[in-house]
């Protein structure tokens, strides 16, 4: 099993905005802001115990696991509980808070019995078969009052035709002159007849952009609220594989100006991307 731990600046974790950051940061030509994170990184191999006659292998199949998480340690003066937690829910699945590395562990040592085989430590060797999970963490974008933080995880199961994926975002507002601060979610920016409207708009919206990501079917908003704010201030409503479209069609992604949703918004959004003159 291997293990690193290692507290880091921002330089080389992002690229929005920021040249090269020390542990007092200037962003987006903004000074004052105090960032940082650590990264926390682990693997291990593991021996699914009885597989090798399901897959007519000499050997047990072996399964490897994966982790590398940037968590945040500071962001400027906020209160970035809500945050660390959300990161470990959507990587780990974990409770409220459980540490990253309690989390990883928890998750390293069940994933790979998921199939329902024993699963045992190994070093790693070749294989036929091999299955594998990996998930990663990092800051996604970066601006003087929002940080969006992403959780990809990908996993392929022994004999399965392909893997699968899945990409999350947390929105992190941590200005204090912001409307909105903590976890930012659809239900703090959209009213509740906004968020019953949306699924419409956001089907229209895919339809015209058919030539583009192909035919889609959307029911619904994404599964668990899942959008950003990119570094332009548009809200990108995101749909994992097979969500929306086939697999072949991969993420799906739709972008909309703020002011194009106004009447969709709450107060509180409305007055978080500064549209208070097209609200009537």
């Amino acid at each position: 099993m291997k293990f690193n731990f290692l507290i880091i600046a921002l330089g080389g974790i992002l690229t929005s905005g920021l040249a090269s950051c020390t542990d007092r940061c200037t962003i987006n030509g903004q000074s004052g802001n105090d960032l940082a994170f650590t990264t926390f990184q682990r693997s291990a191999t593991y021996s699914l115990v009885g597989s090798a006659a399901d897959f007519l292998c000499d050997k047990d199949v072996q399964f490897y696991d994966s982790v590398s998480i940037v968590m945040p340690l500071r962001v400027a003066s906020a209160d970035i509980t809500a945050l660390c937690d959300s990161i470990c829910a959507y990587a780990f699945d974990s409770k409220p808070g459980t540490s990253v590395m309690a989390a990883a562990a928890t998750w390293m040592r069940t994933r790979p019995s998921e199939g329902g085989y024993k699963a045992v430590s190994a070093y790693a060797e070749d294989a036929t078969t091999l299955g594998e999970a990996s998930v990663n963490g990092f800051v996604y974008t970066l601006t003087p009052s929002l940080l969006v933080y992403c959780v990809h995880s990908e996993s392929l199961e022994p004999g399965a035709a392909h893997g699968m994926s899945s990409t999350r975002y947390i929105n992190f507002g941590y200005s204090a002159e912001s409307t909105l601060q903590g976890v930012i979610t659809l239900h703090d920016l959209f009213s509740t007849k906004g968020l019953k409207n949306l699924p419409r708009i956001i089907g229209d919206r895919a339809s015209e952009l058919f030539s583009a990501i192909g035919p889609t079917d959307v029911e619904g908003l994404p599964e668990n609220g899942n959008f950003y704010i990119n570094s332009l201030g548009e809200i990108v409503f995101s749909y994992q594989p097979y969500e929306i479209a086939s697999y072949a069609q991969g993420n799906i992604e739709i972008t909309f100006e703020p002011y194009e949703l106004v009447d969709l918004l709450s107060l509180k959004g409305i007055t978080y991307f500064g549209l208070e003159d097209l609200n009537d």
